[in-house]
């Protein structure tokens, strides 16, 4: 530009019989214009250069805290070798002169995406309130470890596993969660998956390898902790809807069978009522449907979850009857329209929350390569037994 400028002056103070006086002119305009151009260029230049002086850097940090620079960077990294009183001076340091890590150039000189992927079955499926629970409890945790969250499906039941293997292969991401039901999966993960150098966690499927993480609930111990209070309401011909191709399910139903059991209660096939896991209720009515049409006997009905229950006590009201007076009603999951029915159904708690929170730090963990045992790969989280309006004692009913 500046020997542009330069070649205009010279043609500006050309004798003017050389140059029209139009022509003369624009040059004129032209020089006024470029050395506007060039001003301000200098101060863009020169904003860009005190803007950067005032950024505060890993250096200014390290001099405010009185450490070393390194320290500084593996105190605002987490390095648990770093003491808990270094790490609080860093931090105070950072906050007092508005420090921020720059994380493009932190990712490019780790080699890391600092971006967590979570594969789920559809997009319908975010509509669960226990994947929505599950979501949250892992935000909170990438969030304070500064990573990003990416979101992919399965395009329904896992067939082939392909979904799952490109995240694996070819994303560019630092861990996978995988919450997808054990009724999604057509066929059994492939040695593939787990051979991955990629960490994995799959969450509320039941699925365990040595090379991975899961974190599941206690099934199980739901199924029996709501079938035997109904046995201490007296309860003695107890029904129940789930589906039969799904392994959370029959580790309930086997919970449930152990409280019979115990009390000396006959198992009676013929209380199994097959049902579809849906946000409606549509399936558990017509569950229930089917196990009043087989003229079965029944005070009693556990669901494998809340909509199949909802659905249950709505086919018991539609057969002019009431919950509990004639059929008490337990369901599973207890997400939160289940306090706000008439009456308010009694159901299994599972802490969704929770549950996202322990699959995260669980892939922090082997993200960073700690080493893990595998009781502390594979975690089963309690549950817990509401009690409300849609049980009660079978003298009362």
């Amino acid at each position: 530009m500046q020997i542009f400028s330069f070649g205009l002056m010279i043609l500006l103070f050309l004798p003017k019989k050389f140059l029209c006086k139009g022509l003369h002119k624009l040059f004129f305009y032209v020089i006024v214009y470029a050395k506007a151009c060039i001003k301000q260029q200098n101060a863009n230049a020169r904003y860009r250069r005190e803007n950067k002086k005032m950024r505060p850097t890993l250096i200014d940090v390290a001099e405010k805290a009185n450490v070393h620079i390194s320290t500084v960077s593996r105190a605002l990294r987490g390095d648990k070798l770093i003491s808990p009183a270094t790490v609080r001076k860093v931090k105070q340091a950072a906050r007092s002169l508005g420090y921020h890590p720059n994380v493009l150039a932190r990712r490019l000189a780790s080699n890391k995406a600092n971006t967590i992927e979570i594969v789920v079955s559809h997009m319908e499926s975010l509509t669960a309130p226990i994947l929505i629970q599950n979501i949250i409890g892992v935000s909170k945790v990438i969030e304070r470890e500064g990573y990003d969250l990416y979101m992919a499906t399965s395009r329904g039941k896992v067939r082939d596993w392909s979904t799952i293997l490109t995240s694996l292969n070819q994303r560019k991401v630092d861990g996978v969660l995988v919450f997808i039901g054990s009724r999604d999966f057509e066929n059994p993960p492939p040695d593939e998956v787990f051979n991955k150098i990629l960490p994995v966690v799959f969450v509320n499927n039941l699925i365990t390898h040595e090379n991975t993480g899961s974190v599941n609930f206690d099934n199980f111990g739901g199924g029996y902790i709501a079938t035997k209070r109904l046995i201490e309401l007296g309860h003695t011909q107890i029904a129940f809807i789930g589906p039969r191709n799904d392994n959370e399910t029959k580790e309930r139903y086997r919970g449930y069978c152990e409280a019979l059991k115990e009390a000396n209660i006959e198992i009676d096939d013929d209380l199994f009522e097959h049902c579809i896991y849906e946000q409606t209720g549509n399936s558990g009515a017509l569950a229930l449907r089917k196990l009043m049409s087989r003229g079965v006997k029944f005070s009693a009905v556990f669901c494998s979850g809340d909509w199949a229950a909802i659905g249950a006590m709505e086919e018991i009201e539609r057969n002019d009857m009431r919950v509990p007076e004639d059929i008490s009603v337990i369901g599973f999951d207890d997400m939160p329209l289940a306090s706000h029915l008439k009456p308010a159904l009694t159901s299994v708690r599972q802490n969704g929350v929770e549950a996202g929170k322990v699959a995260a730090e669980m892939l922090m963990r082997l993200i960073r390569g700690e080493t893990i045992s595998q009781e502390e790969r594979n975690i089963v989280l309690p549950v817990e037994l509401v009690e409300r309006e849609s049980v009660g004692r079978i003298d009362d009913c």
